[in-house]
């Protein structure tokens, strides 16, 4: 499973490459007065939904909410964060193959310490493996049979069984000159091993 540190962090790292003049990155907290040319990246969300017994899906919601001195400054940043996300489908995290969804941003608003602001929303999601129990893998099989009251077969001297796979099976088995009542009484072994 992808952590959430990891994810903040990678998001950290596509923001940074795509706004270079971001002065201040905000992980997880938001300050009561922010700076301006700060982003703030945090977890809003995360869901899970069952896809089988042993897998299940994560959907993770991030809010990105960058800081500005005007509406303008916010606008271009967020436009830069927006085309630069589209652009990839898939978070760079440690664990995991993380899938980015669409972008999406508010409008711009002013807060109440006077900086501009918008909140960006960018969902993320990916499959985890449920643990399963583990089981001894069978090595060796080994067939003890007699064949009985069989009806209706020629005359064959000899019945030998060799192979791993029913079709060697198959093409291997003989049998040559045994009468019905030999045929009957005989005792095959087979032996399969990995």
């Amino acid at each position: 499973m992808a952590a959430i540190k990891d994810d903040i962090l990678a998001l950290r790292t596509v923001a940074a490459t795509l706004l270079p003049a971001a002065t201040k990155f905000y992980l997880q907290d938001v300050p009561e007065t922010p700076a301006p040319g700060a982003l703030a990246i945090r977890l809003a969300n995360q869901s899970s939904s069952d896809l089988s017994a042993l897998h299940v899906k994560v959907e993770r919601i991030y809010q990105l909410i960058y800081f500005g001195k005007t509406n303008i400054d916010v606008i271009d940043a967020v436009d830069a964060l927006s085309r630069g996300f589209s652009k990839q489908t898939t978070l760079g995290t440690g664990a995991g193959h993380v899938t980015l969804g669409a972008f999406s941003m508010s409008q711009p608003f002013k807060t109440e310490s006077g900086i501009n602001a918008v909140i960006c929303i960018l969902p993320v999601s990916f499959h985890d493996n449920r643990d399963a129990p583990v089981y001894t893998k069978v090595d060796r099989v080994v067939l003890d049979f007699t064949v009985d009251d069989l009806q209706d077969f020629n005359t064959f001297n000899d019945v030998t069984m060799t192979g791993s796979t029913f079709d060697e099976l198959a093409e291997s088995t003989t049998m040559d000159g045994l009468t019905d009542a030999e045929l009957g009484r005989a005792q095959h072994t087979q032996d399969i091993t990995k």
